[in-house]
């Protein structure tokens, strides 16, 4: 003790019980920085250095026994444990759900909507019941069943800007978009407009189908 004889009487006024709550609370203090953090590192670091500091009036002061010293120093390393083990289990909870949201997204990402045989009957029969002029018929069609194509897909459109699209997809929107814009401007479309109309509302409908909108 005589390394430390320089200190002698400095923390004899040191209260006990205050210590003590001011330990417990810088270790409850830096296990929240640590958990915003997410770095344990930093809660180690921080709480050995804490232990020290408020271990060390318990050790020179004449407030405390031998007894008092010693029960003092296993509680702070009792608590700090205890909060470490806290946040090992916390941060493995919510390293599993973060996966779990990871995988889910790229499962969505990935995912091909594909018409079944059975299933989905509604989207189906909007696919199979799309106006379809044979290739090389002549003349022009009128916007009266366009333009309900149109509002469709626009309020499709709506939703999708709305939904965590995959970079491919919004592409995709976009382009569809811009396209719908400039068939709202005519009066007249013809066969190969009419078709790629039916392929924006076909390539819209897959994506709400595969978004589940």
């Amino acid at each position: 003790m005589r390394v430390f004889g320089f200190l002698g009487g400095v923390f004899d006024k040191v209260n006990p019980w205050l210590l003590a709550a001011a330990a417990a609370a810088c270790l409850a203090a830096e296990f929240i920085l640590a958990r915003k953090l997410r770095r344990a590192g930093v809660f180690l670091a921080t709480a050995v250095a804490t232990d020290g500091i408020c271990f060390l009036p318990a050790l020179l002061s004449a407030r405390f026994s031998d007894a008092d010293t010693a029960v003092f120093g296993v509680l702070l390393a009792v608590v700090t444990s205890l909060l470490a083990s806290v946040y090992q289990i916390t941060d493995a909870i919510s390293e599993r759900r973060r996966l779990r949201r990871e995988k889910r997204a790229e499962e969505n990402r990935r995912s091909v909507f594909t018409l079944p045989e059975r299933e989905n009957t509604f989207v189906r029969d909007r696919l199979n019941t799309f106006l379809r002029p044979e290739e090389g018929e002549e003349g022009e069609y009128g916007m009266e069943d366009g333009k309900l194509r149109l509002d469709h897909v626009r309020k499709m459109l709506l939703k999708l800007k709305t939904a965590e699209l995959s970079p491919g997809d919004r592409l995709e929107a976009e382009g569809i978009s811009r396209l719908i814009t400039l068939y709202a401007t005519k009066d007249l479309l013809s066969p190969k407009e009419v078709r790629d109309l039916n392929d924006c509302l076909a390539a819209v409908l897959k994506m709400t189908a595969k978004y589940a909108l």
